[in-house]
């Protein structure tokens, strides 16, 4: 998932930050935290409220708030994204990345440095950082999956 925003300016008002999670799940625990840090490391001065679980809309629609500069924050994933940007697209394939650093060196890459470029040209929005959404697994009731054969019935 990805950390967007707009053009901020000096801050006479609260900034908003909307995602889609529920309140316990840990992006929106990491985005909570991450705006108590910003409060305390600024003596007060800079405050972010956090929306969850789709309150300011679905993920286009906040999108689209943030281009118009009526929502500050938002973090979605490249599927979402790539509506704009459709290369994008590419970074919801399952297993594209072994791990967090391969991810970061794909997002890093020139591709990827090309992608969020136009993005930030066709749309105003810019990459502010990249959220770990975790890493996906297979469950089974009946035995552990270590390896490929593993999955054969």
């Amino acid at each position: 998932m990805l950390a967007l925003a707009g053009a901020a300016e000096a801050q006479q008002k609260p900034w908003r930050f909307g995602h889609q999670m529920p309140v316990d799940h840990p992006l929106n625990q990491g985005v909570t935290k991450a705006a108590q840090e910003i409060a305390a490391k600024s003596g007060g001065r800079l405050k972010v409220d956090v929306f969850p679980s789709s309150q300011l809309g679905t993920g286009h629609e906040m999108i689209d708030q943030v281009v118009a500069g009526t929502l500050e924050f938002i973090i979605d994933g490249p599927g979402t994204l790539s509506a704009w940007q459709k290369p994008l697209s590419i970074l919801e394939a399952p297993f594209l990345a072994r791990d967090w650093d391969h991810l970061v060196k794909i997002i890093d890459s020139p591709f990827g440095q090309e992608q969020f470029k136009q993005i930030a040209e066709k749309r105003g929005l810019q990459k502010v950082g990249v959220f770990y959404y975790g890493t996906r697994q297979l469950t089974t009731a009946k035995k552990a999956v270590e390896k490929l054969e593993d999955m054969k019935a």
